[in-house]
C-alpha cells in the first residue's frame, strides 16, 4: 500500500522489517541446526575443565572417572586418563590409554613415554625398550627424557646393550654437557 501511494519513507521501513524478520527466521532455523553439537562442545569443555582440575589438585581418581564420561573422543582427556592412571598405579589402564592415543598418532611422543614408564614399573623391561625405539625411530628429535630412559632400560635387558646404553650417554652429552 505504501508502495502504491509512493510514500518511500514508509516503504522502505517497512521492507526493512520484513527483511529483518526474514533474516531472523533464517538465523533462528539454522540455530536449531547447530544447537546440538554447540551443547555437545560445552558439556565436553566443562568435563574437560572439571577432570583438569581434579588432575590439578591431586584427586587422581575423580579425574579418570571424568575422563570416562567423555561423548566425544578427546585426545587431551586421553592424555589426562593415562597420566591419572600412573600416577594410581594402575599401569596396564595407562598403557592401554598410550595405545590409544599411538593408535591415532604413532608419533605422541607423550604416549610412548608414559607406555615405556608403565612397562617399566611393571618390570617388562623389554617391551619399554622395543617402544622407545619405536618411537625413537619415528621422531627427529627425542626429549632427554626418552634417551634417558631409554639408557636406564639398556642396563635392565638381559642381555645388558652396554653400547646402546654408551651411545645413548654419548648422545645425552652432546646436547648438555652439564647433565650429570
Amino acid at each position: 500500500e505504501n508502495r502504491w501511494k509512493k510514500d518511500l519513507p514508509q516503504w522502505n521501513q517497512a521492507a526493512c522489517k520484513v527483511q529483518a524478520a526474514f533474516k531472523g527466521m533464517k538465523s533462528r532455523r539454522f540455530f536449531e541446526t547447530i544447537k546440538d553439537g554447540l551443547m555437545l562442545q560445552l558439556r565436553q569443555r566443562r568435563l574437560t575443565e572439571a577432570a583438569n582440575k581434579a588432575f590439578s589438585e591431586g584427586d587422581y581418581v575423580t579425574a579418570a572417572e571424568l575422563t570416562l564420561k567423555t561423548e566425544i573422543e578427546s585426545d587431551d582427556l586421553t592424555i589426562l586418563q593415562m597420566k591419572a592412571y600412573y600416577r594410581l598405579k594402575q599401569y596396564t589402564k595407562c598403557i592401554n590409554s598410550a595405545n590409544e592415543l599411538l593408535m591415532k598418532d604413532p608419533r605422541h611422543e607423550e604416549a610412548a613415554y608414559f607406555k615405556a614408564c608403565a612397562f617399566t614399573r611393571l618390570q617388562q623391561f623389554d617391551d619399554a625398550i622395543t617402544t622407545l625405539r619405536d618411537i625413537m625411530s619415528i621422531q627427529k628429535e627425542s626429549s632427554n627424557d626418552m634417551f634417558s630412559l631409554y639408557a636406564a632400560l639398556c642396563y635392565q635387558i638381559t642381555p645388558p646393550d652396554y653400547e646402546g646404553a654408551i651411545d645413548t650417554f654419548t648422545e645425552l652429552i652432546h646436547r648438555d654437557p652439564r647433565d650429570f
